[in-house]
């Protein structure tokens, strides 16, 4: 296969796993009711999975980089099939919380080596601007998967979106059997101890350190709007789950234009498309606490704020990501590992912040908002000493 082919796989691979976590969310409401479950039991659907597919790719970097990316990435493909189906038959909530985390941490097994195939065949610029489009095409996910979400539930129920999932699954299998070739240059020989050594060789270096807590800080905008977005629009402003797909979609429209802009505006200085970032998410926190307190709680000043804050993240995600990845061109998978294991375990624990988040009014998840906002203010002060 052509270098080109092994730029496009990677986009047909992660996404997957960005769909197991957002294509059910419309059903979320439904699932308390079909397992007679609390709010906070069927978020933690979403938890298990994020909190196993941040942790899982902590070991997946080491061996992938030790036994290759096909055979990790099928013996994953496998193993989500088979938990897709158990969430499919699963007769309480509590068998769907234990599937979801075996479905994240077979995920972890096929990321961490998908996005690795890139560093395999691309350096320097390049690498940054593959990238920037894997990032382009994961946003696909959110786009995309709540709508399919939403019909799906309008129409057939929550189990149909575990289906779309299990056919992804299965077609995905036999194009990666059927098509991909090993890309590793040259496979590392795996000892335990070398999980230990990499990680502390990677973070050690302070920019990669700075660069990985800066976007798992800063996704926190988007993981409280995907996990909490349900219950405020179907259960509080009324919204039907099909329109909720509608508006899921057009917030993962807005992680895809903060993505395609960092692409149009490559060469503009990093520097000076972070602080842009910040100044958007600080701008519209401040309006969405200022019409939370004066009791303003409707459909589109609601829709605004939630789309501002995931552009504005989509904007910077990529480039922080270009940007650390290419500090180790050695580790490609371990390297790939460290960073997006972060952002997803920290997704994990908004995710379990999220379950006490009152949602009558939205002043307090306002202030959560602040509290992300100037934290990424503080890290940003040590990044921008880098560039």
């Amino acid at each position: 296969m052509t270098k080109k082919y092994y730029g496009i796989l990677p986009n047909i691979i992660v996404p997957l796993g960005g769909f197991g976590t957002d294509i059910y969310v419309p059903s979320m409401p439904a699932m308390v009711a079909e397992f007679n479950a609390s709010r906070s039991e069927v978020q933690l659907t979403m938890t298990a999975y994020v909190a196993a597919m941040g942790f899982g790719q902590l070991l997946a970097g080491p061996i992938s980089d030790a036994l290759g990316r096909k055979k990790l990435i099928l013996i994953s493909l496998v193993i989500q099939t088979l938990t897709v189906i158990g969430i499919i038959l699963s007769p309480s909530i509590y068998w769907v919380i234990f599937n979801r985390f075996l479905q994240g941490l077979a995920a972890a097994f096929m990321i961490v080596p998908g996005r690795a195939i890139l560093n395999d065949c691309f350096s320097d610029d390049e690498l940054k601007k593959q990238f920037n489009y894997l990032t382009i095409s994961f946003a696909l996910a959110p786009i995309i998967a709540p709508l399919i979400g939403g019909i799906c539930q309008e129409y057939f129920g929550w189990q149909a979106s575990f289906y779309f999932i299990l056919f992804y699954a299965v077609i995905l299998l036999i194009l990666v059997s059927l098509t991909y070739e090993e890309t590793i240059p040259a496979k590392k020989k795996f000892k335990p101890s070398d999980i230990f050594h990499n990680y502390v060789h990677i973070f050690s270096d302070r920019k990669f350190v700075m660069m990985t807590l800066f976007v798992s800080i800063l996704f926190g905008f988007s993981s409280l709007t995907s996990v909490l977005g349900p219950f405020i629009f179907v259960k509080h402003l009324g919204v039907a789950p099909l329109h909720y797909g509608y508006i899921a979609l057009f917030f993962g429209f807005g992680w895809f234009c903060g993505n395609v802009t960092n692409r149009i505006f490559f060469l503009v200085q990093p520097i000076s498309k972070l602080r842009f970032s910040l100044i958007c998410h600080f701008l519209t926190t401040l309006v969405l606490l200022g019409s939370s307190l004066t009791g303003i709680y409707s459909l589109i000043p609601t829709i605004t704020a939630f789309f501002l804050y995931i552009y504005a993240a989509g904007l910077v995600f990529p480039l922080m990501v270009g940007e650390g990845l290419a500090l180790f061109p050695t580790l490609a998978a371990s390297s790939n590992a460290c960073l997006f294991a972060s952002t997803w375990i920290v997704f994990a624990i908004y995710t379990g912040v999220a379950t006490f988040i009152p949602l009558n009014n939205l002043i307090i998840l306002s202030l959560v908002f602040l509290g992300i906002n100037l934290a990424s203010i503080l890290l940003y002060q040590d990044i921008k000493k880098n560039f």
